[in-house]
């Protein structure tokens, strides 16, 4: 039988096969049986063909399977065979770049191949000799993130990890940056702007 007997790790999207016959050259139908349990139901009834297609099961799931074959005479049913579905893996998310950057906030985005996860957690540390944190999450079909309150001229690095029905995806490659220098602050300027009837011999002041 296809897949075989007590298999493991098979694809969630298998079509059964066997091989049949008859011995005088009978006509043969096949009841196909399928399903969780160890007796499983009726499925598909009186067909010519050696192979059903399943579809999509699910996975990491036991299912349970069995022929009957009949010749227009007599009727005769195979052993009982069984194999498991595979884990569901899930990818890592790809292609981080930077959308906009500034000293305090850095905006980025990344692909996916599946469109509605359950959420991406992002983390971040500081230089590259850091300790990762994760700092936030992007749910559902979301692939940006923006991170605020950093610090200017200061290198910081990301990975994503991708998460569905409670599984985890490898982490994402790292993307590094660097925030731009913090522009010097001017404030309290004297006089102020737009004043009128100001002193001929003023100081200006200001501090920075």
């Amino acid at each position: 039988p296809m897949p075989v007997d007590k298999g493991i790790n098979v694809i969630i999207s298998p079509v059964l096969a066997w091989q049949g016959g008859d011995i005088d050259n009978d006509n043969v139908l096949y009841n196909v049986y399928f399903g969780t349990t160890s007796t499983p139901p009726l499925i598909a009834d009186k067909q010519s063909e050696t192979f059903f297609n399943l579809g999509t099961l699910s996975y990491n799931t036991p299912y349970y399977w069995y022929i009957a074959a009949f010749d227009g005479n007599t009727s005769t049913s195979s052993s009982s065979w069984s194999f498991v579905t595979e884990e569901q893996t899930i990818k890592p998310p790809v292609d981080l770049k930077v959308s906009s950057i500034s000293p305090n906030e850095v905006i980025f985005n990344w692909n996916h191949d599946l469109t509605d996860m359950s959420e991406f957690r992002v983390e971040h540390k500081t230089g590259t000799m850091g300790s990762y944190t994760e700092i936030g999450t992007a749910t559902g079909s979301i692939t940006s993130y923006k991170d605020s309150g950093l610090t200017g001229n200061t290198v910081y690095v990301y990975r994503i990890r991708a998460f569905y029905n409670d599984i985890s995806s490898e982490y994402s490659s790292e993307l590094q940056i660097k925030t731009p220098n913090t522009p010097p602050s001017l404030e309290k300027l004297l006089p102020s702007d737009s004043s009128i009837d100001q002193p001929i011999n003023i100081a200006l002041t200001w501090s920075g």
